[in-house]
């Protein structure tokens, strides 16, 4: 995957889409950092983070189990990392908005499902406003929304985290179910 410095870019010439910064909630643990914003240029989007950003762990896995692996992020274009290495956010290729539920593109729901039968994390938040098409295929855009199986109760516990919509919310329960099935006799 490619990388790309935090210094080699140039927030000051870049438009902002969205900035939540000192953005902390209670969720799975207390005081989570939840800051993050969204720039654009011509051709990209750039998600930028704290180090400390709550989901960052969560995208640097899926970058190393899944986005290698399965053609559900074509839309990534380089992670972004600063002097130390850690990754700080991501670069996505600018697509077209998909108007109908992500689960009705058959090719793409048999990926993300396959993804998490091989890797046992799945995504989260498979709602149209995070899938773009890129050359007319499907491809995820908020990459950090990724979790591993054995997480489901937490997260479905979890105030402000939902799994969406609910038919992949469905879907899940029952690869959880399995999971939990599967691992009883452990």
């Amino acid at each position: 995957m490619k990388k790309i410095h935090i210094k080699k870019i140039n927030i000051e010439k870049l438009n902002i889409i969205k900035s939540k910064s000192n953005h902390f909630i209670n969720g799975f643990s207390n005081n989570e950092n939840h800051s993050r914003s969204v720039y654009s240029d011509n051709k990209y989007f750039y998600k930028i983070w704290d180090k400390n950003y709550v989901y960052r762990e969560n995208f640097d896995i899926a970058v190393k189990k899944i986005f290698s692996k399965y053609n559900i992020a074509c839309s990534l274009y380089s992670v972004i990392v600063d002097e130390e290495g850690f990754t700080v956010g991501y670069i996505t290729k600018k697509g077209k908005p998909i108007s109908k539920c992500p689960m009705t593109y058959c090719n793409f729901f048999n990926l993300l499902k396959k993804s998490l039968a091989l890797s046992g994390y799945f995504y989260s938040d498979l709602v149209s406003s995070n899938v773009v098409l890129i050359n007319e295929e499907p491809s995820l855009i908020d990459l950090e929304s990724f979790y591993h199986i054995s997480l489901y109760d937490s997260l479905n516990n979890c105030n402000h985290e939902q799994i969406k919509p609910k038919e992949w919310s469905k879907f899940i329960k029952k690869e959880y179910d399995r999971y939990k099935n599967e691992n009883s006799n452990t």
